[in-house]
């Protein structure tokens, strides 16, 4: 889930370039980029799957 919502992301800047031209220039800038959208989003979505559900299941474990 993570690699293709991450790749589906990613491609947005490919598909509709006009996208994120309602956002400032600063996130423009980052945003534009296929390849730095694709990394963002699965680096996210790997701290909310992997780490924040394992917090939860060791305290849970605790108990």
């Amino acid at each position: 889930m993570t690699v293709a919502l991450a790749f589906a992301l990613g491609m947005i800047p490919l598909g509709a370039p006009d996208f994120y031209a309602p956002l400032p220039s600063y996130a423009r800038t980052v945003l534009d980029s296929g390849i730095a959208v694709t990394g963002i989003v699965a680096f996210l979505l790997n701290l909310l799957f992997h780490h924040t559900g394992a917090a939860r299941h060791l305290k849970e474990s605790v108990r």
